[in-house]
């Protein structure tokens, strides 16, 4: 609870709170949802967010990734970059080994160029 308050607060232009966040929340808590990812965004911890993103159960798909509107502005960050890539290229292997018998189809998503391009 305390730490999606803090997230609305970090949110509205405060970032340091999502600094102080970031250091109080245990790991496990880290992990059970997408709250410490949106607190690392919002407080420019970039490697830290990256790799959270990186060995996150649950987000850790490029379909998370381009819809997240706080993610992009880190698009010009290198290894956020490459993340991107290899979980365009994971969602890519996914669609071609799964896509024929699911009875949905999946969303169309943005190549790599596409998002990585794209504007504010």
């Amino acid at each position: 609870y305390e730490s999606l308050i803090t997230l609305a607060r970090a949110s509205q232009g405060h970032p340091e709170i999502a600094k102080q966040m970031i250091g109080k929340l245990a790991s496990n808590e880290r992990s059970r949802s997408d709250s410490f990812v949106s607190l690392c965004a919002l407080a420019g911890e970039k490697d830290l967010l990256v790799s959270q993103i990186a060995k996150h159960p649950y987000i850790r798909n490029y379909r998370w990734l381009v819809n997240q509107r706080l993610l992009r502005q880190y698009r010009d960050y290198a290894p956020y970059q490459r993340l991107v890539v290899d979980l365009h290229a994971e969602w890519e292997r996914n669609l071609a080994e799964f896509g024929p018998i699911l009875t949905q189809k999946p969303p169309e998503l943005p190549s790599v160029e596409q998002y990585l391009s794209q504007r504010m």
